[in-house]
C-alpha cells in the first residue's frame, strides 16, 4: 500500500527494501520512511554518489545501523534526518568496534 501511495503522490519509482536491493537502482535522492534499520541501510546503499538519503522513519533507539563512513565520504553522500521530534537534524555515529584497543565513537 505504501509503494502504491508513493507512486500516486509523484514518486518516479518506489521499491520494498528487498526488491530495491535485488534490482540495485540508484538515485540522487532516496527517502526512507519505514523506520526499519534494513530499510535505512538499503536507502543509503541505493543513494548515488553525490546524492542525499533522507530518513523520516524512526527505528528503535537500540537498533544499530551499519553504514560505511568511507562510502559516505569517498562518494560525497549526505544523510538528512527529518523528524518532527526535536532536534530536527541529529546524526550520531557510534560503534562498538575497537580501533587499536580503544572503542571507536564519540568520547564519554
Amino acid at each position: 500500500m505504501r509503494i502504491e501511495q508513493a507512486l500516486e503522490l509523484g514518486a518516479s519509482a518506489a521499491y520494498s527494501p528487498a526488491d530495491a536491493a535485488a534490482r540495485g537502482p540508484t538515485a540522487a535522492t532516496v527517502i526512507e520512511a519505514a523506520g526499519i534499520v534494513c530499510a535505512f541501510e538499503t536507502a543509503v546503499a541505493l543513494t548515488a554518489p553525490g546524492g542525499t538519503t533522507i530518513t523520516v522513519g524512526l527505528p528503535s533507539p537500540t537498533a544499530p545501523a551499519e553504514v560505511s563512513p568511507l562510502g559516505l565520504v569517498a562518494e560525497a553522500r549526505t544523510i538528512v534526518v527529518a523528524t518532527s521530534v526535536p532536534p530536527f537534524l541529529h546524526v550520531t555515529f557510534r560503534s562498538s568496534r575497537t580501533c587499536g584497543g580503544s572503542t571507536a565513537g564519540p568520547p564519554g
